[in-house]
Parts: C-alpha cells; structure tokens; sequence
C-alpha cells in the first residue's frame, strides 16, 4: 500500500470518527434532517478523499472501496455508544410520532438489523458507485483529448 493510501485512511479514520463523534455528543440535541445530513457526511468525505488521491495519483486504487467499510465500521460503533449511554432512546422518543394517519417511527436502535443492512448499503453502493463515477469520468476526458490529438496529427499529415 502506497504512502498516499495510508494517508487517505488515516484521514478516512479520523474525519469518520469525528463527524460520528459530534453526532454521539449532540444527538439529543439535534433536529431530524441534520441527523441525516450527518450521516452522509461520511460519503462526502470519502468521496473527496478518493477523488484526491485518484487526481495526485491517476492511478484507481483498489483499496479505494475499503473507505466505506471504514464508514460502517465507525457506525457500528457510534451505534453501539450512543444505544449504551441512552441518547438514542431520548433521539427515539423524540422524533417517534404519530399524528392521524401518518406516523414517523425511529428504529429501536441504530444497531437494529434493518438499520445495519441500510447503513451497509448507503455506505458501501453509493461510495462504490461515486468512485467509478469519479474515477471513469477522469479516464473519458483523457481519452476525449487523446482522440483529439490523435485527429489532430491525422489532419496535418
């Protein structure tokens, strides 16, 4: 593993466990949709860490589709905290609600089944599907210029 991907992943640890960090702190505290913006951060940051690194190195890395995992991981765990220190139960009953026919539910816990197939997918699919769009994008404009050059030496032969 090159020294540009250790970096990538120590940043991906970091900035993963600090997003999830604040959200484990501030959860009670914070209204529904910032929740949930909190919770696609991790793939923005993931995404910036692969595009970076894929524009210093030009070069699609494999492990690339392991800064997912790291961001599931780091659920797991920020799930496990905040189901144990009682902030998701304060989160549950505060945002569960019932008004006529409509009702709003939150999962037991963030580690419930459903929500871990959920996260597993939202991390794992998007931050796949984000790298190969970054990454064949890149490799279209190269062969849009290499094809322009190519026509370009055809014409003044």
């Amino acid at each position: 593993m090159e020294n540009v991907t250790k970096n990538t992943y120590i940043k991906a640890i970091i900035l993963n466990c600090l997003v999830f960090l604040i959200l484990g702190i501030f959860l009670d505290k914070m209204s529904l949709a910032f929740v949930l913006i909190m919770l696609v951060i991790p793939l923005i940051i993931n995404a910036v860490l692969i595009k970076k690194e894929f524009d210093a190195t030009h070069i699609v890395n494999k492990y690339h589709y392991l800064l997912p995992l790291i961001s599931f991981l780091t659920y797991i765990i920020f799930g496990n905290i905040v189901k144990n220190n009682g902030k998701w139960d304060v989160f549950k009953n505060a945002y569960s609600k019932d008004v006529g026919q409509m009702s709003v539910k939150i999962a037991n816990s963030p580690v419930d089944v459903s929500q871990l197939i959920f996260s597993l997918i939202m991390y794992v699919a998007i931050g796949y599907l984000l790298t190969k769009i970054m990454t064949s994008t890149n490799k279209n404009s190269k062969n849009k210029v290499r094809n322009k050059n190519a026509s370009r030496s055809k014409s003044f032969e």
